[in-house]
């Protein structure tokens, strides 16, 4: 009877401790997701989501520390630097296995160490990281370089800004737009596909590339994560099946051995009735009976558990569908509320550059951009090493973009 009750309540944990293992990617997170399924490297003062399959308790936001590494429940101490994500939730995956078999591990970036950018620089310091980041952009985000120009050369340092931040707008809506397309297949229950448009030049190609791969990557993962929880709770319910004709079978033996008892009680009334036998045996027959039948009650409470238990879990396999389909018609609102935004945003954008260009003379956002200079210092095995860089140089996390523009070359002649 100890071994039937431990079996039930080890059943009952398990299916309290299963969680579903789902969330929605913010936009910004999508080139970060195709990254981290290729060759991305982890970096001091990222931060990283760990998620284990059905333990909350282990799964969380542990951010990398200076030394390269993270305190994990259970393990400690775990370097990551220099690891991609995925040998991260194998190398937790084995630890945790010491403790814990059988327990699935993934390792995503939530955060990106921050970039920093000074120098000649209207609002110099430390600024989130966005995959794809290029130094332009982190010149953008800092309003621009130069300190106290003259009203001609400060519109064209805002027309690059403006310019920049209309094409990284232009991107965002882009993603939104393959988001959405995403959102619906997911809520329609159909194969996720998307044509890339035709574009301009070869950078925009491959960053839309990596917007549509990063989004066919979610897709995927998203698919396969339903499956699998779909086939762990089928796991379940056959389990709860198991232990349910168990139970039945141990019922059916109890009923057979009370029957039996029964008669032997009855016969040894009659005996004693007669003189024939011990009223002592008698009384041992009838405990014996008494137990028999306390014993087939309980195994009857354990197998109505086991049965609400299995109907629990089925009603979960039933609504994991209707789940999914209420998230992404919700995400597909939210959607089309931000791209209405960002089309009011683009064409306000459109309208400041065209004031802009009023403003800037003779001087061109091109005549200035090719008088700054750009220089990166990258952390390298905790040592910077100082990178020549130019406006289309790809950042990296915890990068510092230092920008030095000499104004007195603007009446240089161009070569």
């Amino acid at each position: 009877m100890r071994d039937v009750h431990a079996a039930f309540s080890f059943r009952s944990i398990v299916l309290k401790g299963t969680s579903a293992l789902t969330g929605l990617l913010w936009l910004g997170s999508l080139a970060s997701l195709a990254a981290e399924t290729g060759s991305y490297r982890i970096n001091p003062n990222d931060v990283l989501q760990i998620t284990v399959f059905g333990q909350a308790d282990l799964t969380g936001q542990y951010p990398v520390g200076p030394d390269g590494s993270i305190g994990y429940p259970m393990v400690g101490s775990v370097t990551v630097s220099g690891l991609t994500p995925s040998q991260v939730g194998e190398r937790l995956g084995k630890a945790l296995a010491q403790h814990m078999p059988g327990l699935a591990v993934t390792a995503t970036i939530s955060q990106y160490a921050p970039v920093f950018v000074l120098g000649d620089i209207r609002t110099p310091g430390k600024y989130e990281y966005r995959p794809g980041m290029i130094a332009l952009e982190l010149l953008a985000l800092g309003g621009g370089a130069g300190k106290g120009e003259s009203p001609s050369v400060t519109a064209g340092m805002q027309m690059i800004s403006a310019r920049q931040e209309y094409a990284d707008l232009q991107l965002q809506m882009f993603a939104l737009q393959v988001k959405r397309a995403r959102t619906e297949a997911e809520l329609e229950g159909r194969t996720f596909e998307y044509t890339l448009p035709p574009v301009v030049n070869d950078e925009d190609k491959t960053l839309k590339q990596r917007v549509i791969d990063g989004e066919m990557t979610l897709f995927n993962i998203r698919r396969n994560t339903l499956a699998a929880e779909e086939r762990a709770l089928g796991s379940q319910v056959d389990s709860f099946s198991d232990e349910i004709k168990t139970l039945q079978a141990s019922i059916r033996l109890h009923n057979d051995e009370i029957a039996l008892l029964q008669e032997n009680v009855n016969s040894s009334k009659t005996l004693v009735e007669r003189g024939l036998a011990a009223k002592s045996s008698l009384r041992e027959m009838e405990r014996e009976l008494s137990s028999t039948r306390r014993d087939a009650l309980e195994l009857g409470s354990f197998l109505a558990r086991a049965r609400q238990s299995q109907l629990a879990v089925q009603q979960r396999i039933a609504s994991l569908g209707d789940v999914r389909r209420n998230e992404s018609a919700t995400n597909l609102q939210e959607i089309d509320l931000s791209l209405a935004r960002m089309k009011r945003k683009s064409q306000s954008l459109l309208d400041s550059m065209a004031e802009i260009a009023k403003a800037s003379g003779n001087v061109s956002s091109s005549d200035i951009a090719r008088k700054m200079t750009f220089t990166v210092l990258r952390n390298d095995d905790n040592s910077y090493q100082e990178i020549a860089a130019n406006e289309r140089t790809e950042i990296e996390p915890g990068d510092i973009l230092r920008v030095e523009f000499d104004l007195s070359k603007l009446t240089e002649p161009r070569s």
